[in-house]
């Protein structure tokens, strides 16, 4: 059933993507992404990289006050792993492999995820924060209440379910169950961080900020090449928005709809070409599924990222 649905969801992805570009014009698409300068190409690539090292960075950050060392090549390799597979996974759910990853250096399974999710709470609330100034200038102000309830509505459930101890209990009971042990430690550990380790989330959210900058200036840079100007802060509410939205698991990681999303709002803003606004786009998405299809195809047989692996005895 999950495999169907797996294979639903990446379909329906491809089908919105290929609809887009089939409207819009898949030879002038191709021209647009072919004509970008190989030198500007290559700093995209090094501009990516870096995002992946400040991703790194979060990671040991993170992992400073359970006085465990790691080397940093090593949770390089694991943060490559875990992004890719929350490329493949609705809702970014596949970044919380680092859990198992995490294990195999002697963290437990509850003090890995504290890890993820803490991680994946700075980016997220970050870009809800942003995303929503990004909708009061975009959007009208009814559409702009409607978008904050649904990431009210989220952010509740978070702190129902996590937070509170009523919502940890429901999870122990009907989603961990008889594996529920295997996370012991993580609420103690997660208010730990929230009480004693302020300064350590607070740079969390600083070098998240910046990883997300320096994604906005990769698409600004690739705008500036087919000679559109357009604010780098504009850009930055802009996919925050989008990675917001994306966060709807109607397709894998939002595949096909943040692009959909993406050709409105510059065009009906900002009156560009849109094969301009698809190719700025592609060109990132082409080189994240490339990349991140490379490195699954490395380590399929060397390690085991089931969820088996993790609950195991």
């Amino acid at each position: 059933m999950k495999k169907i649905n797996f294979i639903i969801r990446i379909g329906l992805g491809l089908l919105i993507l290929f609809i887009l570009i089939y409207n819009i014009g898949i030879k002038d698409t191709l021209s647009k992404i072919v004509s970008v300068d190989l030198f500007l190409f290559a700093l995209i690539l090094i501009l990516f990289f870096i995002n992946f090292i400040i991703k790194v960075l979060n990671y040991k950050i993170l992992i400073l006050p359970l006085k465990k060392k790691i080397k940093f090549f090593r949770l390089l390799y694991y943060t490559l792993v875990s992004w890719s597979l929350g490329l493949f996974i609705p809702g970014k759910i596949g970044e919380f492999s680092l859990v198992v990853l995490l294990k195999k250096e002697n963290i437990p399974e509850g003090h890995g995820a504290v890890i993820s999710l803490l991680d994946n709470l700075a980016t997220f609330s970050l870009l809800a924060t942003f995303s929503i100034i990004g909708f009061f200038m975009f959007f009208s102000f009814i559409t702009t209440m409607k978008l904050i309830l649904i990431i009210f509505f989220f952010w509740m459930l978070f702190v129902t379910f996590i937070i509170t101890k009523k919502g940890r209990d429901l999870i122990k009971t009907y989603i961990l169950r008889k594996y529920s042990i295997k996370f012991q430690g993580f609420s103690k550990l997660l208010f730990y961080y929230f009480k004693e380790q302020k300064s350590i989330l607070a740079l969390n959210v600083i070098l998240t900020f910046f990883k997300w900058w320096i994604h906005a200036f990769m698409i600004y840079l690739l705008f500036y090449a087919y000679n559109q100007n357009i604010s780098i802060f504009l850009i930055f509410l802009i996919n925050s928005m989008l990675t917001i939205i994306s966060l709807i698991p109607i397709s894998i990681s939002g595949l096909g709809v943040r692009e959909s999303i993406a050709v409105l709002i510059y065009h009906f803003i900002f009156n560009i070409d849109d094969a301009i606004i698809l190719s700025a786009y592609l060109i990132p998405l082409i080189i994240s599924y490339v990349t991140a299809t490379i490195i699954l195809l490395f380590v399929v047989g060397k390690i085991d990222l089931s969820m088996s692996s993790l609950l195991k005895k």
